[in-house]
């Protein structure tokens, strides 16, 4: 698998794609597909369910309709040419990082709302708080 493929494998796998749908969509075997994921994207101690990482971030704001086409092809190929590098400073660094998705449920569950929990953060309510 060519250095183009593998990085191309790791953006649909982070996206959601699964391993079985990968070796049908690429014609390549899983085994293949489970050896580079784990080269690039390190092991299954940072699963995808855990590890958010920079490209999970980046394809939520592709996706959240603010962005023009333009900008979209743009960040896309910027992420193409820059996988590896990408991929090499999530990995350097433990920090989780979350999607505003992800912050929102995370919210939601230490705040006890569905609510944005800025709102009930900084609610000016009239009773002497700041």
């Amino acid at each position: 698998m060519n250095a183009a493929i593998a990085d191309r494998a790791c953006l649909l796998f982070l996206r959601g794609w699964t391993v079985r749908a990968l070796e049908k969509h690429l014609q390549t075997p899983r085994s293949t597909i489970h050896y580079n994921l784990k080269k690039r994207l390190g092991t299954k101690s940072k699963s995808r369910s855990t590890r958010q990482g920079a490209l999970r971030i980046v394809e939520e704001h592709l996706k959240d309709g603010q962005m023009s086409s333009r900008q979209k092809a743009e960040v896309r190929r910027w992420m193409a040419a820059n996988m590896q590098r990408i991929i090499e400073i999530d990995e350097a660094h433990d920090t989780r990082l979350l999607t505003a998705k992800a912050e929102k449920e995370l919210a939601r569950q230490e705040c006890g709302s569905r609510s944005d929990f800025r709102a009930n953060l900084f609610s000016i309510d009239g009773g002497g708080h700041a």
